[in-house]
């Protein structure tokens, strides 16, 4: 059987890199492609770049695929592109992806395609490729968390996002109910931040802030939600905390959030889109979203997602999803369809694949 040879050049073992290596895992164990790994210790934080840039290389795969072509994937939040990464590739896949935007490159740009939705995932079974990750490169927990998560038979002393904790049928007969449940970011924790990106943060905070006491005031028990008790929330937005801050752990969250019908995002660093729209289409959610600024792949507003501009309008929105029982059963089963055919790690890694091939010489 012929299968196509992915070669992954790893230098950072970043969580906004999971769901790209737990895809190659999974097309490999399938029997689809023949996978190997390139431990590659590069030195990847760069303080001639913006702030926000300084290290958005750790976002950052390279892949040689069947041999010849040199595919980048670029999960980094914000809308920029590595120009250096860019012009050594041949196909590029942007997470955060603006047509405009590489329009402005010229013919590099031509060589961007959107990535998709980004979320945290690991793989079912062993990966030993993530195992010479989690040993050879730094990452965003201890040493021995990552080296734990390696293996599965450890995951009783430890949760680990895996695939199967990470997807749900759609539950139609769920009551109307919703759940947001978002950090705070602290707008002053790093000192050389630009005063824009102070801005962004707390606008983004505010934002926030403003949703969930809205929809406590029109919902009240039929939602849940509220920002997780860290440092800074305490300090700034006391009354509207997540009453139980065990209730915000992965594990906790993820089985309150398959009881709610109704999942709600917003804007993420740098305009991003978010994890918890991916994790919400996993889930089989019916989705409100504060209005997306990139394009994924075959991703339709009113069909897979419903969204607002203020706060006001996100309650408005809301309580389309609430009365509507029709919109709402149709949204979580499209957003079922979407999730296996454009948004499982596998299934989106393949269609990258595709991509490439279709599109070369």
């Amino acid at each position: 059987m012929h299968k196509f040879n992915c070669l992954l050049v790893a230098h950072s073992n970043s969580m906004h890199l999971r769901q790209v290596y737990t895809g190659f895992n999974i097309l490999a164990n399938r029997g689809l492609i023949n996978l190997s790994q390139k431990i590659s210790k590069t030195q990847f934080y760069d303080p001639a770049k913006e702030h926000h840039l300084r290290d958005a290389r750790h976002a950052h795969l390279k892949v040689v695929f069947n041999g010849n072509l040199v595919l980048q994937f670029d999960t980094h939040d914000s809308i920029e592109v590595d120009l250096e990464y860019l012009k050594a590739c041949d196909f590029y896949f942007k997470r955060s992806y603006s047509a405009k935007y590489c329009e402005s490159l010229g013919d590099q740009g031509k060589k961007i395609f959107p990535y998709g939705l980004n979320y945290d995932v690991f793989p079912n079974r062993f990966n030993a490729h993530g195992l010479a990750r989690n040993l050879f490169l730094p990452g965003n927990h201890s040493k021995l968390k990552r080296l734990a998560s390696s293996f599965p038979f450890l995951d009783r002393a430890c949760f680990v996002p895996r695939l199967r904790f990470m997807e749900n049928p759609p539950d139609t007969s769920l009551s109307p109910k919703a759940i947001f449940v978002v950090r705070a970011y602290d707008p002053f924790s790093a000192s050389d931040r630009s005063a824009e990106k102070i801005e962004e943060r707390k606008a983004i905070n505010d934002t926030r802030a403003r949703c969930i006491m809205l929809l406590k005031k029109e919902f009240g028990n039929h939602f849940y939600g509220g920002f997780v008790p860290e440092t800074y929330a305490r300090k700034n937005y006391k009354d509207l905390l997540v009453d139980n801050k065990n209730q915000t752990s992965k594990k906790k969250y993820l089985h309150i959030l398959a009881k709610y019908p109704i999942s709600l995002a917003t804007t993420g660093l740098h305009d991003s889109i978010g994890w918890k729209f991916g994790e919400s289409i996993a889930f089989s959610k019916a989705i409100l979203t504060e209005k997306l600024h990139f394009s994924v792949p075959s991703l339709k507003e009113g069909t897979h997602y419903l969204s607002f501009a203020t706060p006001e309008e996100c309650v408005t929105q809301a309580s389309r999803l609430f009365t509507d029982h029709n919109l709402r059963k149709s949204m979580m089963i499209d957003n079922f369809k979407y999730y296996h055919a454009w948004l499982k790690p596998d299934v989106l890694i393949l269609n990258t694949l595709l991509t490439a091939l279709e599109r070369s010489n």
